[in-house]
């Protein structure tokens, strides 16, 4: 019996001592003011994140706000651009059925002068008969 108090003894002497020498593991060491202490570390902590993330997102929507003006200075470009391209098309499909009319009317005038100088031609031959 007495050398189980003694066992016991010990043993709780030993749970003691490594209780107070292990960091951390102290019944002491994680007191109110120090959860308290760990809890402000953590809570500036996350407004510093916080801080962060709110000027990363000012500067993203900042470069997305640019990127919507090029792009909406692009799409006008290109408007202009297909408008211009139109317009050429267009002028380009009036000549050339104006050139189609113009080689008709050549066509008939050529056609004319072929008569014209046929009969030219039989005048002069029978004058000279």
């Amino acid at each position: 019996m007495k050398k189980r108090s003694n066992l016991i003894v010990a043993i709780t002497a030993f749970v003691i001592i490594i209780t107070f020498l292990i960091p951390g593991s102290s019944v002491f060491a994680n007191t109110y003011e120090d959860q308290l202490e760990q809890i402000r570390k953590e809570k500036e902590e996350t407004k510093k994140k916080l801080e962060e993330a709110k000027k990363k997102e000012k500067d993203y929507l900042n470069q997305v706000n640019k990127v919507e003006s090029q792009l909406l200075s692009s799409l006008d470009q290109l408007n202009s651009l297909n408008k211009s391209l139109a317009d050429v098309k267009s002028d380009i499909d009036k000549t050339n059925i104006d050139l189609a009319i113009k080689e008709n009317d050549l066509i008939e005038i050529n056609k004319d002068l072929d008569e014209k100088e046929a009969i030219l031609s039989n005048r002069i031959a029978s004058i000279y008969k």
